[in-house]
């Protein structure tokens, strides 16, 4: 087992990757391309950049649900069968 040990210039580079994928996320979403993309060049193994990755874009998720959850409700009739089978 490796351990993560990231450097100021690392640090940098995550800090600038974050932002850059916020903002990517607010306008179209993929914001995961620049933060996976970070900790692989950080010199993260790629299956804990990646559970990081899905991770870190939960409180996205639960945010968004928040916002249109009125129009979430609207169609939860439809959305019911497709969260089942998916």
């Amino acid at each position: 087992m490796t351990i993560f040990s990231p450097g100021l210039f690392d640090w940098t580079i995550l800090a600038l990757a974050a932002l850059v994928a916020g903002i990517a996320n607010a306008v179209a979403g993929g914001g995961s391309f620049f933060i996976f993309s970070a900790l692989i060049a950080a010199g993260m193994p790629s299956l804990e950049a990646n559970i990081t990755t899905a991770v870190s874009l939960m409180p996205a998720g639960f945010a968004s649900a928040f916002a249109y959850r009125s129009e979430l409700r609207m169609m939860s009739g439809r959305l019911i069968p497709v969260m089942v089978l998916g």
